[in-house]
């Protein structure tokens, strides 16, 4: 998310600079948003799955709009703070 961010301002500051810093700079932001949804979307799969061996019979309603907020959030800023540490074994 803040190579995102960085993404977002250089293309701003680009678009003054000229069109061929500017097309670059929105390419690399297209980019950085296209590997975010790829990785959303290997983290869903792979929480189905757990969540499928865990809990069996509960329902996913809601938890990707969950799993999607908590994963775009710098891990420092989330709230409720994550209780697990990055590589623990959950």
């Amino acid at each position: 998310m803040p190579i995102l961010m960085v993404s977002l301002m250089i293309s701003l500051v680009a678009a003054s600079f000229g069109e061929a810093l500017a097309a670059m700079a929105t390419w690399f932001t297209w980019s950085a948003m296209a590997l975010i949804i790829v990785d959303l979307v290997v983290m869903w799969r792979s929480y189905k799955r757990l969540h499928a061996e865990r809990l069996p019979k509960e329902p996913l309603k809601g938890l990707l709009a969950y799993a999607i907020n908590r994963s775009v959030n710098l891990r420092r800023l989330r709230m409720p703070a994550p209780r697990v540490k990055p590589g623990d074994q959950i």
